[in-house]
């Protein structure tokens, strides 16, 4: 009855007075103080598995889900609307404070009591041996929350997803086309049939039939290995999940392995990561990438990157600057526009080349914002066109900046960059 295992709790619940205690069940035998919230509960709301299995007293009514929980969500509005009745029970999976029913009764007007047992990541990853304090949890309850989540499970080396059940593993496996994880599918946790099977994105996929998951862990093995680098974003020891990047953005233009001016100046990049507005869930490309110095940016602040460029020689260079910066960005190796075809749907672009058909390619992807950066004053009609695609509104802005330079004597001069003409396409 969580949003994420039983997805949404069904029709608004009419405001009553009485109050509902929350139980989460996780296979194991209630301790002495859910025995007796549940042996004083004349109503017990729950799926058959969980209500047999938690041991509901004979006495106690009950309301089973299914596949259609309206009447079950109707039966427990009347229990707790009549001031005449006795106290009523939910049980769910796990915690029902996470991703749970618990936000939904609070929600509808009812005062909730909770008692929660550990939930689906955390017990699924504490099988697995690994602390989940450095885990990004999503839920899935829809489309655009399933791309999210494949985005994030693209970006982080430690993803748990709840999903809701029109969502099953080969679902969420199939938005992770291409990604090199581990794809675990933990089910029926805490009882007799408890099953973990790890399996790759792409066998998950290809199983059509699963029965029902209590969650899902994608994982980076490479990067949660001990004898990986030390990344400070991980494990932090100060906040659970992700802590953001551990330094600022735009970084200086020499932390880039980079061939010639491949790399824009970092107050160019400043607005162009403005533009973009990469962050966690977010799919970005960096089409023409050179040195893929706006994808490792974009990768930093928490997106999902691919790095597109013809030259195998700076595709080289992009997965050294991703390993060098501690981050995950798929690398193609191709020209534009062909290369952009079988690519996951991105919410941003950025364009580092100047021919106006692959900006117009990059535009009809139903992309939020396309931008790119232009040194050559007369390409900026035909490219301002390009970015119309779609009803865009375009705009831009020409950035000249003028660094501090060193003089003999301690003192300073200005040193003019060369101007930069950076222009956005965005939707409305």
């Amino acid at each position: 009855m969580t949003a994420g295992r039983h997805g949404a709790a069904g029709p608004a619940i009419a405001q009553a007075a009485a109050a509902v205690a929350v139980v989460g069940y996780d296979g194991s035998l209630p301790g002495p103080v859910v025995r007796r919230v549940l042996e004083s509960s004349e109503l017990v709301v729950g799926v058959a598995r969980h209500l047999d299995g938690i041991g509901v007293p004979e006495h106690v009514r009950r309301v089973l889900l299914g596949e259609d929980n309206r009447l079950a969500y109707a039966r427990l509005t009347a229990h707790l609307g009549d001031p005449t009745s006795g106290p009523a029970v939910v049980v769910t999976a796990g915690d029902p404070g996470f991703f749970g029913v618990l936000r939904d009764l609070r929600e509808s007007g009812f005062e909730v009591v909770g008692y929660p047992a550990p939930g689906p990541v955390a017990a699924t990853l504490g099988r697995l041996g690994l602390p989940w304090d450095d885990a990004v949890v999503v839920c899935v309850s829809d489309d655009r929350s399933l791309q999210r989540a494949a985005n994030t499970a693209r970006a982080h080396p430690k993803v748990a997803i709840v999903a809701a059940p029109e969502f099953p593993p080969h679902r969420v496996a199939a938005a992770l086309r291409g990604a090199q994880r581990a794809f675990i599918v933990a089910q029926h946790l805490g009882e007799s049939d408890e099953r973990i099977e790890k399996l790759s994105p792409a066998e998950a996929a290809a199983r059509s039939v699963w029965g029902a998951a209590d969650a899902i862990l994608v994982l980076d093995e490479e990067r949660l290995s001990p004898d990986s680098p030390h990344d400070p974003r991980w494990g932090s020891g100060w906040v659970s999940a992700w802590a953001g990047p551990s330094a600022g953005w735009a970084v200086p233009d020499n932390a880039f392995v980079a061939r010639g001016p491949q790399v824009l100046p970092a107050e160019v990049r400043a607005l162009i990561l403005a533009r973009l507005a990469p962050r966690l869930g977010a799919m970005v490309w960096e089409v023409a990438a050179g040195a893929g110095a706006l994808a490792v940016e974009c990768a930093r602040l928490g997106a999902a990157v691919i790095a597109v460029d013809r030259d195998p020689d700076a595709c080289e260079r992009i997965s050294l600057n991703a390993v060098m910066h501690g981050v995950d960005v798929e690398v193609v190796s191709g020209p534009a526009p062909a290369a952009l075809a079988t690519l996951p749907r991105p919410d941003a672009v950025f364009v580092g080349t100047e021919r106006a058909d692959i900006v117009r390619a990059c535009a009809t992807t139903g992309a939020r914002t396309v931008v790119t950066a232009v040194t050559a004053l007369d390409r900026l009609p035909a490219i301002r066109q390009a970015l119309r695609i779609g009803d865009r509104r375009v705009d831009g802005v020409q950035l000249q900046a003028s660094r501090l330079a060193p003089r003999p004597g301690d003192a300073l001069r200005l040193a003019p960059a060369a101007p930069v003409f950076v222009l956005w396409g965005e939707l409305g």
